[in-house]
């Protein structure tokens, strides 16, 4: 048995139940002796990293894409919506396309507001190991401007070379910040 004096922030995956919550909390308080916990989604700890509050935020997995959208630091839909991607077979067509991306985000497009649309398509930014692909993010800005040619708006599709651990960088960010110690629940509280 293990005995951590120290804040846990703990990530989880988007979709998370509240019961999954409540039994990693019963966990950390009482057998590894946590002195204060916080949970938060993967994606939106990564987004401390990424610098922006108004956009969409892709975090590709393996098999699925997450896709936030972001306005003025909140969360333009109730939740994030989740996409099957499909990996191309290896030797059978392009092994760097990821089809269902591009169709995940313009379902999430027209679930915004039409207000808003513009500002979201003008910051997209992907995270995740799924994104490493070789020129993703080109293609996929290249996708999304063909698809939505006939509109006034220009996609803009963001990636930084730390995208694979953004989630982590993220945690490290939000740690470190003086406001996020208030967001923590101490064991005595919990």
């Amino acid at each position: 048995r293990v005995h951590v004096e120290h804040e846990v922030l703990l990530s989880e995956p988007p979709g998370a139940s509240s019961e999954d919550r409540e039994r990693a909390a019963a966990i950390l308080f009482a057998e590894h002796g946590v002195r204060a916990l916080h949970v938060c989604a993967a994606p939106l700890l990564a987004m401390y990293s990424t610098d922006f509050d108004t956009g969409i935020l892709v975090d590709m997995g393996k098999h699925t894409a997450f896709v936030y959208a972001i306005y003025a630091g909140l969360a333009v839909l109730d939740a994030a919506t989740a996409h099957p991607i499909e990996h191309a077979p290896p030797g059978e067509g392009d092994t760097d396309e990821v089809p269902g991306v591009r169709e995940a985000l313009l379902k999430t497009i027209a679930l915004a507001d039409t207000s808003l649309r513009e500002a979201l398509l003008a910051n997209i930014v992907v995270i995740g190991g799924g994104s490493m692909l070789a020129a993703f993010p080109e293609r996929l800005e290249r996708d999304l401007t063909s698809a939505l040619s006939r509109t006034a708006w220009k996609p803009r599709v963001k990636a930084n070379a730390g995208r694979r651990v953004s989630c982590w960088m993220g945690g490290a960010t939000f740690s470190g910040m003086p406001s996020a110690q208030e967001r923590f629940v101490t064991r005595a509280d919990y």
